[in-house]
């Protein structure tokens, strides 16, 4: 009976603990729940290193602006589908303003970036 309950309490820290060993993504959006944001679709990829926006109607372009404010983009889309890298940005907090005809929807990006761990593991360092 003792063994079989120290097996069990093992298992429950090391199944409690796989969250903390897990690799982080490269980014994280928090999504624009209002009603009228809804004709905008915005998701990240699978690797979560690029932006797909999506519309019904033409996205006339978009800002963002970095939580340091070093970085500032505009992009003029003048498009329904638009696709972009956040390859290019600097780690923290970017909110996004999409501008549509007369709408304007804003959410928030994260960008963490490469995982330092997983990249020394990789190279053995």
């Amino acid at each position: 009976m003792y063994k079989v309950l120290t097996t069990l309490v093992i298992a429950f820290f090391c199944l409690s603990n796989l969250q903390t060993f897990a690799q982080q993504g490269f980014a994280e959006i928090e999504k624009n729940i209002n009603f009228r944001a809804r004709s905008l679709v915005h998701e990240l990829n699978a690797t979560k290193d690029s932006l797909f926006l999506k519309s019904e109607k033409d996205i006339k372009s978009i800002y963002t602006i970095h939580n340091q404010i070093k970085h500032d983009l505009i992009k003029h889309v003048n498009n329904k589908n638009y696709k972009l890298s956040l390859r290019d940005f600097n780690r923290g907090k970017h909110v996004f303003v999409v501008v549509q005809q007369l709408l304007k929807i804003v959410f928030v990006v994260r960008v963490y970036g490469e995982n330092e761990v997983s990249g020394s593991i990789m190279t053995g360092k």
